[in-house]
This record gives C-alpha cells, structure tokens and sequence, in this order.
C-alpha cells in the first residue's frame, strides 16, 4: 500500500501544478508585465520555496538502488545550478526593469559611480542570491527521511509541489515576455522553452525519481507533458 501511494505523489504533484498554473498564471504573469521592484520581490519568494522544496527532495533516503550516478553527479549538477542561476537572474531583471533602465542609461553617465555600481552590483546581487540553489542542488545533504515514514511521501509531495511551482513561475514571465513582443514561429520558440525547462528543472525531478524503486522513470510520464504544456503557454 505504502509503495503504491508513493508511486502515486509524482502524478499527483504534476496535476496540482497544472491547478496552480490555472489558478497563478493570470495573475502573475499580468503582474510581471508591470516592470518594477516588486516582481523582483515575488520570484524572490518563488524562488524561496523552490530552495526548500529541493532541500526536501534531498532529504529523501532512497527507495532502492539509486541509478542515474553520472548525469547526477556533483560537477554537472554544479553546471545545471550556475546556468539556471543566470537564467533566473536576467528572469529578475527584466522583470525588475533593470534590462529597460539599462537602455535608458546615458552613455555620458557611464563614468558616473552610482551608474556603475548600479550596472555591476545589481545583476551580480541576484547572480549571487540565485547561485544558492547551485550550492544546495550540487552539495550532499543527509538522507534522514527513511522510506515508509509518515513524513516520507508528504515531503515527497512538497517537494515535487514546489519545482512544479518554480515552473508555473517561469511559465509567468514568459507569458510577460511573449505578450510584450509577440514572437512569430510559436511551435519552435515552445520546444525551445520545453528544452530550456529541461535543463532548469529536470535535475531535482530526477534526483527524487532515481530514489524511487524501477521503473524509476514512471514518475517521468507526467512531468513532461506538464514542462510541455508549461513551454506552450510562456509563448502564447
């Protein structure tokens, strides 16, 4: 019974994604098409929980043989955590309105000390906040959450709940983005999205599935439908 009901969590986590997809997307991605401090702010947080549910998914003792050791090694994971802490940081500062000042900056202001520690340190400051998820995705982490434990399949749940919910993030400001400049070829620009979505949010996904008894990559069958249908909507 335990195995079945944790076979179920990560078809059950990628359905309450697409609830929170449905529920937060209008909402946030109209707020993320107004640029200021505060969307900067609001992914802040997003970014938050996604931290906390990674560290989750870590605590996790594995339920079998764990499989997958070169992909999830700690150098390319270390990798996949530096590129998605820059793809994060240039999220922010559009978002932000930081790349839209940095047009509007004067070119004979550019020798100005505020200007340049405004154009260096900010990007850097969210480089380096994001540059967490790199320590922590890339780090080894005591396995404490035994497999059968009440707690076993709710962290799992939590977990998987709060990268689905990173993702509903992004999916928002690439809603923002794509209202904004109306990109042509939509088929392209979303598998585009989708192998970006990939590289961002598959590494945990997958540091919990390889914990999980074979077929290991069952939980897989739903979760990428839902980066699919997460790349659709960002191009709308």
């Amino acid at each position: 019974m335990q195995s079945t009901t944790q076979r179920l969590v990560p078809f059950l986590a990628d359905l309450i994604g697409v609830g929170l997809a449905y529920l937060l997307l209008p909402v946030l991605s109209e707020q993320l098409q107004e640029l200021g401090f505060i969307n900067s702010v609001i992914l802040g947080l997003f970014f938050l929980l996604f931290c906390l549910a990674v560290y989750a998914l870590k605590k996790l003792a594995p339920a079998g043989p764990r499989v997958g050791e070169i992909l999830l090694g700690k150098r390319p994971l270390a990798v996949l955590g530096v590129f998605f802490a820059l793809v994060f940081s240039l999220a922010i500062a559009y978002t932000a309105g930081f790349l839209d000042s940095v047009i509007g900056v004067n070119r004979f202001l550019l020798d100005e000390p505020a200007v340049t520690i405004y154009l260096l340190l900010t990007p850097a400051s969210w480089f380096g906040l994001s540059l967490i998820y790199m320590l922590l995705l890339s780090s080894e982490a005591e396995q404490t959450v035994q497999v059968g434990s009440g707690r076993y399949a709710l962290l799992s749940l939590l977990g998987l709940t709060g990268v689905n919910l990173m993702a509903v993030a992004f999916a928002a400001v690439g809603i923002a983005l794509s209202t904004r400049y109306s990109p042509a070829a939509i088929p392209l620009l979303a598998f585009l999205t989708f192998l970006l979505y990939l590289l961002l949010f598959a590494p945990p996904r997958l540091l919990y599935q390889t914990k999980q008894p074979r077929p290991w990559w069952l939980g897989l069958v739903t979760f990428l439908p839902f980066l699919l249908y997460m790349a659709w909507l960002s191009v709308q």
